[in-house]
């Protein structure tokens, strides 16, 4: 997961967050077909935290490869922008 993924799925939990918690009872627990309000907003905030902490070798762009170095050594073509 890259982190512009990352920071979208948290806006989209704190936004789903502030739903839920302006939602009655009854009509959450018949949405998310749950037995409480509480769950919901229980799972909510683990998912948000799970993401928070979220280190993720894999979201930076450049893993740090010398790609062009690779394709050189590989007598490969290099092809420059």
């Amino acid at each position: 997961m890259r982190m512009k993924e990352v920071s979208d799925r948290l806006d989209e939990c704190y936004n789903e967050l502030e739903e839920v918690k302006a939602m009655p009872e009854s009509e959450v627990c018949k949405l998310y077909n749950a037995d409480s309000k509480s769950e919901i907003i229980a799972l909510i905030y683990e998912e948000i935290t799970a993401l928070e902490s979220y280190q993720g070798e894999d979201c930076s762009e450049d893993d740090g490869m010398d790609y062009i170095g690779l394709q050189l050594s590989q007598g490969m073509a290099v092809i420059r922008w």
